[in-house]
């Protein structure tokens, strides 16, 4: 008795020293606790032992039972003071064993196991029923060709959801959550556009407590981290759009691949527009579209053809075999603007434009313009403040008509700013001086209203 009585005080110190709380870490010395119990019972008569030891055994079988059989719940939640409870006493078919709540195998066999690249599902739900570690030991256990990401930490974004071709969500209570992940799930059910676009619905769990799983699968690639070159490339065209989005943006993307290669860089762009994938067809007819309108387009140029032919090319970012294009198309007639012609080599016959636009439009510009001079000129266009920094910039080669737009920045101050431009020759770089030798030929000024 003095070895069992060791035994179990020195593994309660242990786990005391440990900080072990966890009921199952008791499990190894129950055995040695029971024959403890029985050993105490010898201190007392033997008709007094006898009814401890009955009364002992009658709980306890009571016990077992309430837990054994689902019909007996209800003594149970009725009288919860009197029974132990906790993480791991648990019904064979009732509360969260629940046989609804067990949706793992449905949900691995509905994503199947391909070869080739894995597939991917990010888990957005971290309940006791049902997470991310029920899934990964069923992956295992079949050696499902698959990957398994938690989304549901603290360090959860927006682009990591993207990753994956496969989601799992629930509605309802999602308080266990992270607040990283609780703002993913709002921006989903807040209607996003790129998930929207990128997402379908396959099938709806309907669990026991009243709230439903959802299995989402998108198109595209399986694995998009196992292509860092496309990832590397569509970095800084995801930047240029986080950096000049505005109210007045809509992002249109030439094809769904590219949507989700550039998405994944966690975009701020809530007004998005993609090809549907059964039909190719635009949620929005591109020709209806108006403002400044962002193009992404990679091998695929439709869109961009479509947009370009009415509209004002204000700022050009290409990396590798991906290009961001910025155009504007204004809902007002322009404005002829009394201008002078600050140059030898040409003249400016003729501007229109706006008096005044809002940071994040695009201001568009028309001239006519009459070279004076055989050689090739460029002007490069550029929009001043007071201390003659440049807030926007466009290059254009001088011909009799030229169209082009400036993006004004989203975070600039409201005030009078320069309409400016530099006369260049584009082989030898040189820029002409005006007529009063000034490197900068001053066209008007831009008001720029809140």
């Amino acid at each position: 008795m003095i070895l069992y009585w060791l035994y179990v005080i020195g593994a309660i110190g242990i786990l005391t020293i440990l900080a072990q709380s966890n009921p199952r870490n008791l499990t190894p010395v129950l055995p040695l606790i029971a024959i403890l119990l029985i050993e105490s019972l010898r201190a007392y008569p033997q008709r007094v032992a006898r009814i401890l030891a009955a009364t002992w055994f009658v709980v306890l079988l009571v016990q077992w039972s309430i837990y054994t059989f689902d019909s007996l719940a209800v003594i149970y939640e009725r009288s919860p003071q009197l029974w132990v409870h906790g993480d791991y006493t648990a019904w064979p078919a009732t509360g969260s064993s629940d046989p609804a709540y067990w949706i793992g195998p449905d949900v691995l066999a509905t994503i199947g196991d391909p070869e080739g690249d894995a597939e991917s599902l990010g888990v957005l739900v971290d309940t006791w029923e049902i997470h991310r570690g029920k899934l990964r030991y069923l992956a295992a256990l079949h050696r499902q060709n698959i990957t398994i990401q938690a989304l549901t930490e603290h360090d959860a974004r927006w682009g990591s959801v993207l990753l994956n071709r496969w989601l799992l969500i629930k509605d309802g209570d999602n308080a266990e959550l992270s607040e990283a992940a609780q703002t993913i799930l709002r921006r989903i059910e807040q209607g996003d556009r790129t998930f929207a676009q990128l997402y379908t619905p396959v099938k709806r769990y309907p669990l026991p407590n009243g709230d439903t799983v959802t299995l989402y699968m998108r198109d595209g690639p399986r694995q998009p981290r196992r292509y860092p070159v496309i990832l590397i490339e569509t970095s800084p065209i995801a930047d240029a759009i986080n950096q000049w989005w505005s109210p007045h943006a809509t992002l249109v993307f030439g094809d769904r691949d590219i949507a989700v290669w550039t998405a994944v860089h966690d975009l701020v762009a809530d007004r998005v527009l993609m090809p549907d994938r059964i039909s190719g067809e635009y949620p929005t007819p591109l020709a209806d579209l108006a403002g400044a309108i962002f193009v992404v387009s990679r091998y695929n140029f439709d869109a961009r053809h479509a947009i370009a032919s009415d509209s004002y090319l204000a700022r050009t970012v290409t990396s590798g075999d991906t290009t961001l294009e910025v155009f504007g198309r204004p809902t007002r007639l322009l404005q002829v603007m009394a201008v002078a012609s600050p140059w030898a080599e040409i003249a400016v016959r003729e501007l229109r434009t706006f008096a005044t636009v809002q940071p994040g439009e695009v201001l568009p510009i028309e001239m006519a313009l009459e070279a004076q001079t055989p050689q090739m000129l460029k002007l490069s266009v550029r929009l001043l403040d007071d201390a003659d920094n440049v807030i926007a910039q466009n290059d254009i080669a001088v011909e009799p008509q030229v169209r082009l737009g400036l993006l004004i920045p989203p975070g600039i101050e409201a005030g009078t700013y320069t309409l400016a431009a530099v006369l260049y020759d584009p082989e030898t770089m040189t820029n002409l001086p005006t007529l009063g030798m000034q490197e900068v030929g001053r066209l008007g000024n831009i008001n720029v209203t809140p």
